[in-house]
């Protein structure tokens, strides 16, 4: 569990970066709304842009974003990332194959992780 400023810091730049995934969000229970929900949803959002088709732009932020959340080379963020929006987005056809392209270094890596363990389809238990 990441610690309260941690968090706070993380989705705070979330809806600064991706203001129309707040917009998203609207609506739901804040006393419900977790951290680890809101990656969940934001890994739905993403999913919806994909299969859907929709602003090329608004997928590549949100890859973007993820993207510079790995690069800051923290454990506690990216065991969360992996428990929560990078499992989010395994999903099989468009959404798997896009984020193979668009995520890169660190974040393929915990992809890729999370892609080889037995319970997605891979070989390693």
């Amino acid at each position: 569990m990441l610690s309260k400023q941690l968090s706070e810091k993380i989705i705070i730049g979330l809806y600064s970066e991706i203001p129309e995934f707040e917009k998203y969000i609207t609506g739901l229970e804040e006393d419900v709304i977790t951290d680890y929900l809101i990656m969940d949803y934001l890994g739905d959002f993403l999913k919806d842009l994909i299969n859907k088709s929709t602003s090329l732009e608004l997928i590549d932020r949100c890859y973007s974003y993820i993207n510079e959340l790995c690069e800051e080379k923290n454990e506690e963020i990216e065991q969360w990332l992996k428990e929560t929006f990078l499992e989010s987005i395994i999903d099989k056809g468009k959404p798997r194959e896009l984020s193979k392209l668009k995520l890169k270094s660190k974040a393929l890596a915990l992809y890729e992780e999370i892609l080889a363990h037995s319970f997605f389809g891979g070989t390693q238990p």
